[in-house]
C-alpha cells in the first residue's frame, strides 16, 4: 500500500509587512511670492520610484510631492510652496529572496509644515509602505492510499486560499478635465489629490481586464483670485498579462501612483478653461482561489503494524469578505466663528482597529477643512474620527472602505458638524496548522492474540474515547463498529456505553 500524493503550484507569501518611515526637507520660498505670515495647510502625495529586493530585505524608493498654503501679512490670500522629499526606506523581510515576485504600495499618513523664517518651510511627512512578496512553490499533500482493504485512514477537509498568480503593470494615466465657464479662468491648482478603485474585474485565460474609476479632487484659484472645489470622475479599462489566470479565480486589485501632475492648461482663447491630468499608475494584482484538499491526517493497519512519518504544514484560508456600514457623526468645536468653508478632504486608513471580545471594530478617518473666519483669515481644521461597524467576533485583517457620505456644515452655533457614512468590506486571514500523514512504513502482520480468534466481543467505553481509537486498539474500521452498533461513525460513544466489536479475519 502507498500513500496519494497531490501536488499544488501556487505563489506562497513570503512576507507582508507595513513600515512607516518619517522624513523632512527644507524649502525656500521663491521670490515671487511674499513672506510667510502663517502656515494655513500642508498636504502631499506619495509615489513609488522603484524597489530593488536582496537578502531578507528590500530597498524601496519613494517621493513624496508637499503642497504647502501659507498666508502673508500684505494680503488675505493663499499662496504654495511645493516641496519634493525624495529618499529610500530599507525594510527587513524575512525569507525575501532576490528571485521573489513583489507587490508594493505606498500611501501618505500625514503632512506637517512649520515656517522656520519668513522666508524657509520645514516640512515633514509619515509615509506608509507595504511590500508583499510572493515565491513560486510546490507542495504535495497525503490525500489518501491505493488500497484500503487493511488499512483504515482519516482525512481532514480543509478550506486553503492559493495565490496563483501576481503581477503588476504601469501605464500612464492622461485625462483633460474640463471647468465651467462661470467658475472662469483657472490661474493655479493649490492642492490636488487622485483616487482610483477598480468597479469591474474579469479573468480569463492568462489575462485580466480591469474596468476602473479614477476621482480627481482639486482646489483652485482663478484668474478673479477666487478659491473653487472640482471634483471629476472618469472611467477607464486596462488589460493586463497574468500567466496562471482562468475564469474559475478571483482577482483583487489595487492601484498605486509613480507620478501625478494636475496643471491648468490654455484653450484656444487663450484661458485656462481645463487642467490637464497626467499621472504614472501602477496595477498591483493578485489572482487566488479558494480550493478544498483532502488531507490524511492519521492511519492504522488491520492487519499490520504500521509506522508513521507526520509533517505539519501550514495552510492559508481567507474569509468570505463581508459587507458593512460604518458611521461617524461628530461635532467640531473651532476657536473663531466660522464664516465660509473653502474645501474639505478625508483619508481613510487601512487598518481597522477591534476590542478584544467586542462584536464591533473602527477605522480612522482623518478629516481636514479649510475654511475662512470671520476675522476674513484662512484656517484648517483637522480632525481624526473613528468609523464604528459590526466585524463580529474575527478581527478583520483585510480591509476596504469606500465613503458614500462625506458631509460638512457649518451650524449657526459655530464649530462644524461632520457626517460620514462608508461602506467597509471586512475579513480575515488565518493560517492553520495540520498535522499530515507524510509517509507510512508497513511492518510485520500483529501476531495472534486471544482477540484474533474470536468473530465478535463486548467492549465497554471508559473514558473520552472515539470510535477511532477503538478500532485502532482491535485491528477493526470505525465502520465496522459503527454499522454493528447502529450508531454515525462519526458519532462519539458514551462513557460507560457497551459496544459490539467485530474482529476482521
Amino acid at each position: 500500500m502507498e500513500l496519494l500524493k497531490n501536488t499544488i503550484r501556487y505563489q506562497r507569501q513570503v512576507a507582508r509587512q507595513t513600515a512607516y518611515c518619517e522624513e523632512s526637507a527644507e524649502s525656500i520660498v521663491p521670490d515671487t511670492l511674499p513672506d510667510i505670515a502663517r502656515i494655513v495647510d500642508a498636504t502631499g502625495t506619495a509615489y513609488i520610484r522603484d524597489w530593488e529586493l536582496g537578502t531578507d530585505e528590500i530597498l524601496v524608493k519613494c517621493t513624496v510631492r508637499t503642497s504647502v498654503l501659507y498666508m502673508a501679512e500684505e494680503d488675505q490670500k493663499l499662496y504654495k510652496v511645493e516641496t519634493p522629499i525624495s529618499f529610500t526606506q530599507r525594510i527587513e523581510l524575512r525569507g525575501a529572496e532576490p528571485d521573489c515576485d513583489v507587490l508594493c504600495s505606498c500611501s501618505l499618513v500625514c503632512t506637517d509644515a512649520r515656517a522656520m523664517n519668513p522666508r524657509k518651510i520645514s516640512v515633514r511627512v509619515n509615509v506608509a509602505i507595504t511590500p508583499r512578496l510572493y515565491a513560486k512553490t510546490e507542495e504535495s499533500f497525503s490525500t489518501g492510499v491505493n488500497d484500503t482493504r487493511e488499512c483504515c485512514i482519516k482525512t481532514e477537509t480543509v478550506t486553503y486560499a492559493a495565490v496563483s498568480a501576481v503581477s503588476y503593470k504601469n501605464f500612464t494615466l492622461v485625462e483633460d478635465i474640463d471647468i465651467p465657464e462661470n467658475n472662469g479662468s483657472i490661474r493655479a491648482v493649490l492642492r490636488s489629490e487622485l483616487r482610483i478603485k477598480p468597479v469591474d474585474v474579469k479573468l480569463m485565460a492568462n489575462r485580466i481586464v480591469v474596468k476602473a474609476e479614477a476621482e480627481v479632487i482639486a482646489l483652485c484659484e482663478n484668474s478673479e483670485g477666487e478659491y473653487l472645489r472640482v471634483e471629476r470622475t472618469f472611467g477607464f479599462t486596462q488589460m493586463a498579462d497574468v500567466p496562471g489566470a482562468d475564469e474559475s479565480l478571483t482577482a483583487n486589485v489595487d492601484f498605486g501612483l509613480r507620478s501625478f501632475e494636475l496643471d491648468p492648461a490654455l484653450d484656444m482663447s487663450g484661458d485656462s478653461r481645463y487642467l490637464s491630468l497626467s499621472a504614472g499608475v501602477i496595477m498591483n494584482m493578485e489572482v487566488s482561489q479558494n480550493t478544498q484538499i483532502e488531507i490524511v491526517t492519521d492511519l492504522y493497519g488491520t492487519r499490520r503494524r504500521s509506522s508513521l512519518v507526520m509533517r505539519d504544514v501550514v495552510l492559508t484560508g481567507i474569509s468570505e469578505s463581508r459587507s458593512c456600514k460604518a458611521y461617524a457623526s461628530e461635532h467640531i468645536d473651532a476657536a473663531i466663528p466660522i464664516k465660509q468653508m473653502i474645501d474639505q478632504r478625508i483619508q481613510v486608513e487601512e487598518a481597522a482597529e477591534h476590542v478584544p471580545g467586542e462584536t464591533s471594530a473602527t477605522i480612522g478617518a482623518m478629516i481636514s477643512v479649510l475654511c475662512v473666519g470671520d476675522d476674513g483669515a484662512y484656517y484648517n481644521l483637522v480632525r481624526r474620527i473613528p468609523l464604528s461597524f459590526e466585524a463580529g467576533a474575527e478581527v478583520p485583517t483585510r480591509v476596504k472602505t469606500e465613503i458614500q457620505l462625506f458631509d460638512v456644515t457649518a451650524p449657526p452655533s459655530g464649530g462644524l458638524d461632520v457626517e460620514i457614512s462608508a461602506t467597509v468590506s471586512a475579513g480575515e486571514e488565518k493560517a492553520r496548522r495540520v498535522a499530515m500523514v507524510d509517509a507510512v512504513e508497513w511492518g510485520e502482520e500483529y501476531p495472534v492474540n486471544e482477540y484474533s480468534r474470536m468473530t465478535a466481543l463486548i467492549r465497554r467505553v471508559t473514558g473520552e474515547e472515539t470510535l477511532w481509537d477503538i478500532a485502532r486498539e482491535y485491528h477493526t474500521t470505525v465502520d465496522a463498529i459503527a454499522l454493528a452498533n447502529q450508531m454515525n461513525a462519526n458519532g462519539m460513544p458514551t462513557k460507560g456505553e457497551l459496544l459490539l466489536i467485530p474482529m476482521k479475519k
